[in-house]
C-alpha cells in the first residue's frame, strides 16, 4: 500500500457517505410508517451505541460543564489530572528531555506504558501524536470547548474496538451558544512560572441549525527545577549521596585524586552547582487551537453536523545536561595550565556563560482533523448514521546537543584559533563555540487517520417493560505512520534512518438491549476487527442494570477488550546500538574495574507483535439515600495480559540478572560479535557499519540487553470506585458536597511471562511507588451573583519494599463574582496551602513531583 491511498481513500469515503445518505433516504421514503425530527434529537450516550439509553451495566463518571470551570483547567489534560482515575492525580508528570515521550497520555487505572484507555471526541477517534511511542495529546482541546467530559472506566472494545481495554474518556463539546463569549485569565506560580490563556468561543442559531466557533491560546512558561523549593539535591544529610553537579561555571580540574576548583590553581572543595535546577519540569508552551462545529437538521427526516480542529503545540524542555561536559586537556592545548607538574588533566566545565545554563529542545505538533456525520431517519424509530473521520498530525522534535566530536578536537587543538579553553570557556574563539554547539538530533513523524463508519439503530420488538433496541454497523479504518531520524551537525554529515507502517482494520459491530421487566435491564455487545497486519479478535460485553428497590439499582458487566500493537512500534527495525560507552547498570557480583569502563549494547526495535488484551468486570450499587444524598459504589477487576513493553529491568538494579527469567534477554560480557549473534540473530547496527565495528572501537561489551519492544507481561487490577453526592437549598443559595475516589486492593504485575505476578502496591514498579488511594472531597456553596467552592486532593501512601512513603494532600480554592448577565469574575488558588509531596531518598528527594501554589485571575465577558 503506497502512502498516496489515504487521500484517494478520503474521496471513496466520502463517495459512500452519500450512497448510504441516498439508499437510507430511499428507504424512509418507501415506507409507509412515518418517522419524526424526535429521532433525530436523540443522543447516544459515551459507552452505548443506541441512542436513548444509558449504559447498560457500566459506569459513567466525569466532569460537567459546571466542573470544568471550577477547576480553572485550560486544557484537557490539566483536567484530567484532576481525576482520581489517572495515574498523574494531584501531580505533574515525571519531567522528560525524551523525543520519543513528548507528553503524558491518558491512562486509566495507569495500565501502561501502551495506554489502553481510547482517547475520543465526540465519539471519534483522535488522530494521535508522537516519534517512539504513539498517543493522543489531550492539550490540544481547549475546556472553553467543552459542555462535558464523560468517563467509561470498563474495558469497551466490544463497542469502539482498539486501544479500550481499561475504559474510554470522550471529550464532548458545545453543540450551540447563543452570541460571543470571551475568557482571559492571568496565572502565577512559584519562580518565573507563569501562565496567560485566552479564548473566544461564538454561536450562530438558526432555524434548524448552528454554529460554534472557537480560538484558544495559550502562554505558558516553563517551571523549572529551581522553582520547586522541596526538591533536594544534597542528600547527605538523609544517608543519601550528594547528587549537585561538578560540571558546573567556573568548572573544576582534577589530578588523579586531587581536585583544584577554578578559577584558582588552589586544591580544595570543588565547585559544585545544581543538576537539575535549570530542567524544565513542565515545559514552556505555546498553543493555538481553531474549532469549528455546525449542525443542521435539513428536513424531519435528515441532519448532519460537521466538527473540524486545527491545533499548533510548541514546547520548549530546557535541558541542562546539553549545556555541560568534561574532557581531558594536554600541553598541547596553548590553554593548558598545569597544576601540580603533570602534562595532562581532566576537567569538568559547563557551557552556561556562552549558550546558557540550559539548552532548549524544542517540539512542533501541529494536527487537524475533520469529522461530518449525517444522521438519517428510516421507518419507525430507525435511524442511519455514517460519520467519515479524516485527521494528519506532524511531529518535530529537536535536541540540541554537544558536538563531541568538534569539542575532542578543539581540546586536542595546537592553535589559540582552534582551541577550546575549559577553564574560561567565554574566551574560546567564537567559531570553535559556533561548531561546538553545532550538533542535534531531529525526528520528524507523520501521522494519518482516515475512517468511516455506518451505524443503524432502532427498536425490533416490543415486550411489556418496552422496547428491545437493536444497533449495527461496521467500520474501515486505514492508518498510516512515518518517521524520519537524522543526527549530526547542521549543514554537516548527518546520518540517520527512516521508517513507517501503514494498517487497514475493517470491523463489524452490534448491541442489543432488552428490557426483560420494568426493574431489570439487560444488553450485549459485540465488536469483531480484521487487522491486516496482526489478525482479528472478536471481543463480547454483557451488562445488566437491576432496579433492586425505589431507591437502589445494582448493575454490573462482563466482557474482553484489546489494545492492537502501535504503528510506531511495529514500523521500528530490529537493530543493534551503542547504548553506553560506559556500563552503569551491572550485576551484583560484577566488579568496578574494569566493568564499569566497558561498553553496554542494546538490542533495539520491535519483534512480532500481537494484541495486548483484557478480560473486565464490574459489580456496582447506586443508592438514593435521602432526597439530597446518593451513593456510589463500583468493584472492578481487570486482567489485562500480552502488555506490548521492553524488559526494563536492566535499568532498574542489579535484580535484572538474577532472575532465571530474564536469562535469554541478556549476554554478559561476550568476547566475539559472534556470540551476540548466535543469542539475538544477524541484526542491522545503528550508526556502525557491522557489530564488529562496535567491539572493534569500543571494545568487548559488559552486556547486550535485548530491549526490544514484545508482548512480555501482564496487569491483574481490582479495587471501588465510590462517590458521595450531596445537595441542599440553603438560605438564597444552594450548598453542595461531594466525596470520590478510587481505592486499589491490588495492582500485580508480571514484567515477563513467567515471571510470576507481584504486588505493585507493596513493592513499587521498579521501584516506583503505586499507592492504592485517590479521593477528592468538594463543598460549594452557590448564590447568585457568588459562587465559591473548595477542592480537597488526596493521594495515599505507598511502600516499597521496606520504605513507606506519606499521603499528600492540597487544597484548591474557586470564586466566581457576576458583576451582571455579561460580566464574571473568577480566582483559581491550586495547592492553596503550597503543600510539598512527600519526601523520598531518590533523586531530588521526592516520590513524584507536584505544582506549587498557583493563582490565577480571570474574567469573561458574554455579549
Amino acid at each position: 500500500m503506497s502512502r498516496t491511498h489515504i487521500p484517494s481513500q478520503v474521496g471513496v469515503l466520502t463517495a459512500s457517505i452519500a450512497l448510504a445518505s441516498t439508499v437510507a433516504s430511499g428507504l424512509s421514503q418507501a415506507q409507509e410508517e412515518t418517522s419524526s425530527v424526535d429521532n433525530l434529537e436523540e443522543v447516544v450516550v459515551t459507552g452505548t451505541l443506541i441512542k436513548g439509553i444509558k449504559p447498560v451495566g457500566s459506569p459513567v463518571m466525569g466532569f460537567t460543564e459546571e466542573d470544568i470551570k471550577e477547576t480553572g483547567a485550560v486544557s484537557a489534560s490539566d483536567l484530567l489530572r484532576r481525576s482520581s482515575l489517572v495515574p498523574d492525580f494531584n501531580s505533574v508528570p515525571e519531567p522528560t528531555t525524551d523525543a520519543s515521550i513528548p507528553f503524558q497520555p491518558i491512562s486509566l487505572r495507569g495500565l501502561e506504558p501502551n495506554p489502553a484507555t481510547l482517547t475520543l471526541l465526540n465519539g471519534h477517534r483522535l488522530v494521535p501524536s508522537g516519534i517512539g511511542a504513539v498517543w493522543v495529546d489531550p492539550s490540544i482541546i481547549p475546556t472553553s470547548m467543552l459542555e462535558r467530559v464523560d468517563i467509561v472506566p470498563d474495558g469497551s472494545s466490544s463497542i469502539y474496538g482498539s486501544d479500550a481495554a481499561a475504559g474510554i474518556v470522550n471529550f464532548g463539546t458545545r453543540e450551540s451558544i447563543d452570541g460571543t463569549k470571551v475568557n482571559l485569565r492571568y496565572g502565577e506560580g512559584a519562580g518565573s512560572y507563569d501562565t496567560l490563556d485566552f479564548d473566544i468561543t461564538s454561536g450562530l442559531n438558526w432555524a434548524g441549525g448552528s454554529l460554534v466557533a472557537s480560538f484558544a491560546h495559550e502562554e505558558r512558561s516553563a517551571l523549572l527545577g529551581k522553582d520547586l523549593d522541596y526538591r533536594i539535591e544534597d542528600l547527605t544529610p538523609y544517608g543519601g549521596e550528594d547528587l549537585r553537579s561538578r560540571q558546573c561555571s567556573p568548572g573544576n580540574v582534577t589530578v588523579g585524586d586531587t581536585t583544584y576548583p577554578l578559577p584558582g590553581n588552589t586544591a580544595g572543595e570543588p565547585n559544585i552547582c545544581s543538576d537539575n535546577g535549570d530542567l524544565s519540569f513542565f515545559p514552556e508552551q505555546d498553543r493555538d487551537t481553531v474549532f469549528l462545529s455546525v449542525s443542521q437538521t435539513v428536513n424531519d427526516r435528515v441532519s448532519f453536523d460537521v466538527l473540524t480542529y486545527w491545533s499548533q503545540v510548541e514546547r520548549t524542555i530546557f535541558d541542562p545536561d546539553n549545556a555541560r561536559s568534561d574532557g581531558t586537556i594536554t600541553e598541547a592545548n596553548p590553554y593548558f595550565e598545569s597544576r601540580a607538574g603533570e602534562n595532562e588533566h581532566n576537567v569538568t566545565y559547563s557551557y552556561a556563560d556562552v549558550f546558557g545554563s540550559a539548552r532548549g529542545n524544542n517540539s512542533d505538533s501541529t494536527s487537524w482533523q475533520i469529522i461530518p456525520e449525517l444522521e438519517i431517519a428510516l421507518a419507525g424509530d430507525w435511524t442511519a448514521n455514517a460519520a467519515l473521520n479524516y485527521g494528519k498530525n506532524n511531529y518535530d522534535f529537536i535536541t540540541n546537543r554537544i558536538n563531541s566530536t568538534a569539542e575532542s578536537a578543539a581540546l586536542a587543538a595546537t592553535d589559540i584559533a582552534n582551541a577550546l579553553n575549559p577553564y574560561d570557556i567565554a574566551a574560546t574563539n567564537a567559531d570553535v563555540l559556533a561548531q561546538v554547539a553545532n550538533y542535534r538530533e531531529s525526528d520528524s513523524a507523520e501521522h494519518e487517520l482516515a475512517s468511516l463508519r455506518v451505524i443503524f439503530d432502532g427498536s425490533i420488538a416490543q415486550l411489556d417493560a418496552g422496547a428491545v433496541k437493536l444497533a449495527v454497523g461496521g467500520e474501515f479504518r486505514q492508518e498510516e505512520f512515518s518517521l524520519k531520524r537524522l543526527v549530526g551537525p547542521r549543514g554537516g554529515d548527518q546520518s540517520g534512518r527512516s521508517s513507517g507502517a501503514e494498517r487497514e482494520v475493517h470491523s463489524v459491530f452490534g448491541e442489543v438491549y432488552v428490557p426483560v421487566t420494568e426493574n431489570l435491564e439487560l444488553s450485549l455487545s459485540a465488536r469483531y476487527d480484521d487487522y491486516d497486519d496482526f489478525g482479528n479478535t472478536t471481543n463480547p460485553k454483557i451488562g445488566f442494570t437491576w432496579q433492586a428497590a425505589d431507591a437502589v439499582i445494582v448493575r454490573g458487566s462482563w466482557g474482553t477488550s484489546f489494545s492492537a500493537p502501535e504503528l510506531s512500534a511495529l514500523g521500528q527495525e530490529q537493530r543493534y546500538e551503542l547504548f553506553l560507552p560506559f556500563s552503569p547498570f551491572r550485576a551484583a557480583d560484577s566488579a568496578f574495574f574494569p566493568d564499569f569502563f566497558m561498553p553496554s549494547f542494546l538490542v533495539g526495535g520491535t519483534t512480532t507483535l500481537e494484541a495486548e488484551e483484557s478480560e473486565n468486570w464490574t459489580l456496582g450499587v447506586d443508592i438514593d439515600v435521602t432526597e439530597n444524598l446518593t451513593f456510589n459504589l463500583t468493584y472492578f477487576d481487570i486482567l489485562f495480559e500480552n502488555r506490548v513493553d521492553q524488559n526494563a529491568g536492566f535499568f532498574f538494579g542489579p535484580e535484572y540478572y538474577d532472575d532465571p527469567t530474564n536469562q535469554d534477554y541478556f549476554i554478559l560480557q561476550p568476547q566475539t560479535a559472534e556470540e551476540v549473534i548466535a543469542q539475538f540473530g544477524d541484526l542491522p547496527v545503528e550508526g556502525f557499519p557491522s557489530l564488529q565495528a562496535m567491539f572493534d572501537i569500543f571494545g568487548a561489551p559488559y552486556v547486550v540487553s535485548d530491549q526490544r519492544k514484545q508482548n512480555v507481561g501482564s496487569y491483574d487490577v481490582n479495587g471501588i470506585d465510590f462517590s458521595l453526592d450531596w445537595g441542599k437549598p440553603v438560605g438564597e443559595g444552594i450548598l453542595t458536597a461531594r466525596l470520590g475516589g478510587t481505592y486499589m486492593f491490588s495492582k500485580k504485575k508480571e514484567n515477563v511471562k513467567g515471571a510470576g505476578f507481584y504486588e505493585t502496591l507493596d513493592e513499587g514498579d521498579f521501584s516506583r511507588p503505586r499507592n492504592a488511594l485517590n479521593a477528592t472531597a468538594s463543598l460549594g456553596w452557590s448564590a447568585a451573583p457568588l459562587n465559591i467552592s473548595g477542592t480537597v486532593y488526596h493521594k495515599g501512601g505507598s511502600d516499597v519494599g521496606d520504605e513507606s512513603i506519606d499521603s499528600y494532600t492540597t487544597l484548591s480554592l474557586f470564586g466566581s463574582y457576576a458583576i451582571n448577565d455579561s460580566w464574571l469574575l473568577g480566582l483559581n488558588i491550586d495547592n492553596a496551602t503550597d503543600e510539598d509531596p512527600p519526601f523520598r531518598l531518590v533523586e531530588d528527594g521526592v516520590a513524584y513531583f507536584a505544582m506549587p501554589r498557583t493563582m490565577s485571575l480571570s474574567i469573561s465577558a458574554n455579549f
